[in-house]
């Protein structure tokens, strides 16, 4: 189930952050809709199947997962994401779980190569440990970061591989992970998949 994928996960020692130039990045006319965080007044755009939970809508998906070790860890990463760090934090899925989603805002972060590397490292302990719990090899494809007008955005990409332990399957978990600075606004998005998608263009196309 990728919901229970810690969503930061990336090591400095084993990734080659790229320096802080431009970055060719997608803007396509992807499918999807627009939902709106009304506290941050900010428009999100996503997969069409996605939808945004209330915290008592996602408590209640947790207690439905009848795996009680699933259960225990998906609570605790819940948990840890809304009140582990400052800001609001919105967590939004399929119901299919294939897709899902996580926001939040925090204090502006200047975004450079030294930022990024601090990232990278704090993250490294986040992957290995996802990877002992779920028994999946981890692959990574690129961070660097990204120019655009007067945006900066920091962006991760990795690939989780193996034995889904839920369902004995063959498993592919895709994450992107993106620290956006836009507008004098600095937030975390990231967007856990069982399929390739786009996501590049899904978040070049948030209005603020």
């Amino acid at each position: 189930m990728n919901r229970i994928i810690y969503i930061i996960l990336f090591s400095f020692l084993f990734i080659q952050c790229e320096d802080d130039k431009h970055i060719a990045v997608s803007n396509k006319n992807v499918e999807g809709r627009y939902i709106h965080l009304e506290t941050e007044n900010i428009y999100l755009f996503v997969p069409e199947k996605v939808k945004l939970y209330t915290n008592d809508e996602y408590a209640q998906f947790i207690n439905s997962i009848e795996n009680e070790e699933f259960r225990k860890m998906e609570r605790a990463r819940y948990l840890q994401m809304k009140y582990g760090s400052a800001g609001n934090f919105y967590i939004m899925a399929s119901e299919d779980s294939e897709i899902d989603v996580t926001f939040r805002t925090v204090p502006y972060i200047p975004i450079n190569k030294e930022v990024s590397q601090q990232i990278l490292k704090y993250l490294n302990r986040e992957h290995k440990a996802g990877g002992r719990i779920l028994g999946l090899e981890s692959s990574f494809s690129r961070a660097g970061i990204i120019k655009k007008g007067d945006d900066r955005i920091f962006r991760a990409i990795f690939l989780y591989k193996g034995i889904d332990l839920l369902t004995g399957e063959n498993a592919e978990i895709y994450t992107y992970f993106y620290l956006v600075n836009r507008e004098g606004k600095s937030f975390v998005l990231s967007f856990n998949s069982r399929k390739a998608y786009d996501f590049d263009s899904y978040v070049q196309k948030i209005k603020l």
